[in-house]
């Protein structure tokens, strides 16, 4: 019995010491796993953070052309079908609308800037017609003021034709008296 108990004994010093190998092992193994997990984990992570960073510059770099030139033909490339690429869509698609807005904008200043310049020729016409009536107003005004005149001048003329024309019939009737006195005074030596 006291073999089988020494082989017993020695059997689990033997499992122990395994054991314990495999345990080293084990944590060897992990702990090599974990590390290599986490090189990984950053070596990727690393590459995400890059790629992300060149796709943000690239957005930003466009946005500032567009910013600077004012140049709404420009738009970002999209490469990726991520939150990045839906964000570039969405500022192309902005972009698209803003420049179509601006369009719009661009052709109705146009239409309102000849509405103007028909206005303005239109009123600049109405001034020079109403200078030619307002001339034509003043001549005519100057005429009636001339014939008022000459119409006075006309009445004063008239009143001393009549006066004179009345001092004639009173000569030419004092001399038909005259005459007819003289007549009356022959007639007389004539009958005596």
């Amino acid at each position: 019995l006291q073999a089988h108990a020494a082989f017993n004994a020695k059997s689990s010093h033997l499992s122990a010491s395994d054991a314990a190998r495999d345990a080293r092992n084990g944590r060897f193994l992990s702990w090599s796993v974990i590390v290599l997990g986490v090189g990984i984990i950053a070596v990727l992570g690393l590459f995400l953070v890059r790629q992300i960073g060149r796709d943000l510059k690239q957005v930003e770099a466009t946005v500032a052309k567009i910013s600077g030139n004012l140049d709404f033909t420009l738009r970002i490339p999209v490469k990726r079908q991520d939150e990045l690429g839906r964000i570039a869509q969405a500022l192309n698609a902005f972009i698209d609308n803003l420049q179509l807005n601006l369009s719009l904008l661009g052709s109705a200043i146009q239409r309102a800037a000849s509405a103007s310049t028909a206005v303005a020729s239109s009123a600049s016409s109405s001034a020079e017609t109403a200078e030619i009536h307002s001339d034509a107003a003043s001549a005519m005004a100057a005429a009636l003021e001339q014939m008022t005149v000459s119409i006075g001048m006309v009445n004063e003329r008239t009143s001393e034709a009549h006066a004179l024309s009345q001092d004639s019939v009173d000569l030419a009737t004092r001399g038909g008296c005259v005459i007819q006195g003289a007549l009356d005074d022959i007639q007389a030596i004539a009958d005596s």
